[in-house]
């Protein structure tokens, strides 16, 4: 029985890995494609930069979308959940700036810019699921 579990656990782990990367949302394999070709710390930052405003784009977009989908009560509660969330956004992204910035060394700016980046992309990837979810119903 052990060495079927085994065998089942290694598939099992082929077939995650393999989901992850064709789920990429294609900003991030934009973005990993951009990383690929940069050859400097500018760059880098660049594809960051980039990145980073795809991401905003995309979460206004779901976010909208996502708003026209809701009755009203739901509207009230997601507009309340953004602006909670565009605080905690904001906090976040000063933190990320104050402790960033304390770091010796050009190859800090693009990180900052991900850490940023992230903060979005999962409020993003995160609308997107209510949202999937609203439209498979």
């Amino acid at each position: 029985m052990k060495p079927i579990m085994t065998i089942f656990s290694f598939f099992l782990t082929l077939y995650v890995a393999q989901a992850q990367e064709e789920f990429q949302h294609p900003i991030d394999k934009k973005s990993r494609a951009c990383y690929d070709k940069a050859v400097s710390t500018h760059d880098m930052i660049d594809c960051a930069d980039k990145a980073h405003e795809a991401w905003d784009k995309e979460l206004n977009k779901v976010y909208q979308s996502l708003l026209k989908s809701l009755n009203k009560d739901e509207q009230a509660q997601l507009r309340e959940s953004q602006r909670a969330w565009i605080t905690y956004r904001d906090n976040a992204l000063k933190f990320n700036d104050t402790f960033m910035g304390n770091m010796d060394g050009t190859m800090w700016q693009p990180v900052s810019i991900e850490r940023a980046t992230d903060i979005i992309s999962e409020r993003t990837k995160l609308l997107q699921r209510y949202l999937d979810d609203k439209t498979s119903n």
